[in-house]
């Protein structure tokens, strides 16, 4: 059987046994895996050898059980929670473009003083958390482990050093 799928990106628990159904229900290979030397997660793209990029499939595994868990749980607040669907039920992006997706979203907002009685507690016990993780050793060519945030706070930081680079077609673009 030749599977004809649209793009999806399915979060999986075990990666291995994801594939050898996608094998043998559906005919899929992988193609190509990307991810960390470390193992940590993974991304196989999978195929039936079309080349429509729309027909893809891609597993991604994180953080074994806990990522599952952490998968689920986003599905059901961004999805669920907010009156939309889940997986299979949801719309392909391209093929039906007169069906509506129900597509919906989640926001949250926290008062961290409802749980840490008021003050500065939160945010100097994140901090610790924050410490902690930029002390942790690294493997050998990796400077120090960065938490969300800290790519974008080092580029600020050189660009009220050095400026902002602007490349040189706009350059060339803005002075004509």
């Amino acid at each position: 059987m030749k599977a004809k799928m649209i793009h999806e990106n399915i979060h999986v628990l075990n990666l291995e046994k994801s594939l050898a159904f996608y094998r043998e229900a559906l005919g899929l290979e992988v193609k190509r895996t990307v991810g960390p030397d470390d193992g940590s997660w993974s991304l196989s793209y999978l195929g039936n050898d079309t080349t429509d990029a729309r027909k893809a499939v891609s597993l991604t595994a994180f953080g074994g059980a806990k990522g599952y868990g952490i998968s689920i749980m986003i599905e059901a607040l961004t999805g669920l929670l907010g009156g939309g669907v889940f997986g299979p039920h949801l719309a392909p992006m391209y093929e039906e473009i007169d069906r509506l997706r129900n597509l919906s979203g989640f926001f949250l907002a926290l008062d961290p003083s409802v749980f840490w009685g008021g003050g500065d507690r939160f945010l100097d016990i994140a901090q610790s958390m924050i410490d902690e993780l930029h002390a942790q050793p690294t493997k050998e060519g990796v400077a120090k482990v960065l938490i969300p945030g800290d790519i974008e706070d080092m580029r600020i930081e050189r660009n009220r050093r050095d400026g902002i680079p602007v490349p040189q077609g706009i350059h060339d673009y803005l002075k004509a």
